[in-house]
């Protein structure tokens, strides 16, 4: 297992990159959590939200991963804008991983 300056969050002992199935995450699991929590993202915005920061970019793989539809996913990424001050999926990924530098992982 990697180390914790790798930034591969875990959930439980499984890290979170398997459990989803994607690749590695630039911040712990904790301060991803701490950073969803202080911007108020639903349980399906933070769904999303690690979907990106672990390199799912385009709305149809995310549609696909999620099992739902494109539409879905492009409102809730609105809602994740809207709630982050952001205009991107790039922004978000800027705001996670600078707010997350804040907190001790």
């Amino acid at each position: 297992m990697a180390s914790r300056n790798v930034g591969v969050p875990e959930v439980g002992r499984t890290p979170i990159w398997r459990s989803f199935g994607v690749g590695l995450m630039v911040v712990s699991e904790h301060q991803f959590y701490m950073v969803a929590e202080h911007y108020k993202l639903s349980p399906r915005q933070k769904q999303i939200a690690h979907y990106l920061l672990s390199g799912v970019l385009t709305d149809r793989e995310l549609a696909r991963r999620m099992r739902t539809a494109v539409g879905t996913v492009d409102k809730q990424l609105l809602r994740i804008f809207t709630k982050m001050h952001a205009g991107s999926g790039a922004e978000v990924l800027y705001r996670f991983v600078c707010e997350a530098k804040r907190i001790r992982p």
